[in-house]
């Protein structure tokens, strides 16, 4: 930090700078009140998405082993001794095949506040929106949810 800081002194010292540092000034006070009008709603979709989709996309490894077939010689059954995974998944099981599954984005969850965040956050930036979206249509079984909280998303936070 205190390098960070040595380096802005320096900057600060050469006269082109010196403008783009005094209008950084100048835009720091408008930027801040724009940065909490963001924050606000961020906030408020991350509340109404922990209210609609709280605690239905969860991550939990449900595989079911089973053990080789029996070995016929000594060194085979030391070498395939080992459980085999079959038929595992992770997390909802209305999840499977669909592209949030495979892609592994159970961090985007409306799970709790620091998770709703990121996930608004991540919508914010339209960053694989449609594979978000489509999971959490595939676990709430029913479209009008999704799209009103999209469809208000993207008309007050992103407009």
């Amino acid at each position: 930090m205190a390098q960070l800081l040595r380096f802005v002194r320096v900057i600060a010292r050469v006269s082109r700078y010196q403008r783009i540092l005094y209008t950084l000034s100048l835009v720091a006070g408008p930027l801040s009140r724009l940065a909490a009008v963001i924050f606000c709603f961020l906030y408020l979709f991350s509340l109404i998405g922990m209210e609609c989709f709280g605690a239905k996309i969860y991550n939990d490894i449900d595989c079911k082993y089973s053990l080789p077939p029996p070995a016929s010689s000594l060194q085979q059954q030391f070498d395939d001794s080992t459980p085999i995974k079959k038929d595992c998944f992770r997390g909802n099981p209305l999840l499977n095949g669909t592209d949030y599954a495979s892609e592994s984005y159970y961090a985007l969850n409306f799970n709790d506040m620091g998770s709703s965040l990121l996930t608004v956050f991540n919508l914010l930036f339209v960053n694989d929106w449609y594979v978000t979206v489509a999971g959490f249509v595939a676990v709430m079984q029913s479209r009008w949810v999704c799209r009103a909280l999209s469809t208000g998303y993207k008309d007050l936070a992103l407009n």
